[in-house]
């Protein structure tokens, strides 16, 4: 299996890429995805695989990043070093990452490069939605963004559960 690397530089939030998920364009997200470029949504994302398995309080209706690790430069009031670290580009790199092309595209690249275990992009666009839900709360600026990002999750968690087969 091929491994995967630790981007830096111009893998990283690299604007085509980000660009392309905008656009929804998943065979070009995938090519990136292929070619180790990665979108970093840390800042509005904390949540770390082993978190989401840990805490099912998300579906039990409790909101716990309050508690986690919030990074997100508008709360935090403190200077932004530089064009990386800035509320805009952290919300762009959030609705690209939760845009269906970058989902469907992700869990394919997981699930062919990767060993470890990863969540299907159905579970992804309810977080998503949740994490939209609980920035519209917390950062007014960007409420009108948030409450889009959250409608476009929802819509796609719908339409790929419209696809399943009911047995």
């Amino acid at each position: 299996m091929k491994k995967k690397l630790k981007p830096r530089g111009i893998r990283c939030n690299n604007q085509a890429m980000i660009r392309a998920c905008e656009k929804d364009n998943f065979e070009m997200v995938y090519i990136f995805l292929c070619s180790q470029f990665f979108i970093d949504d840390l800042a509005i994302k904390p949540c770390t695989l082993q978190e989401k398995l840990k805490k099912v309080s998300v579906y039990q209706g409790i909101d716990h990043h309050k508690e986690d690790r919030w990074t997100f430069n508008l709360i935090q009031n403190r200077p932004i070093e530089n064009e990386q670290n800035d509320s805009l580009n952290n919300f762009k790199n959030f609705r690209a990452t939760s845009k269906p092309a970058y989902l469907i595209a992700e869990f394919k690249y997981n699930r062919e490069f990767e060993e470890q275990m990863f969540t299907d992009p159905i579970t992804e666009a309810f977080h998503n939605a949740h994490l939209a839900q609980f920035c519209q709360k917390n950062v007014v600026e960007y409420k009108s963004k948030f409450v889009d990002v959250e409608k476009d999750s929802m819509t796609f968690a719908v339409k790929m559960l419209d696809l399943c087969k009911n047995t």
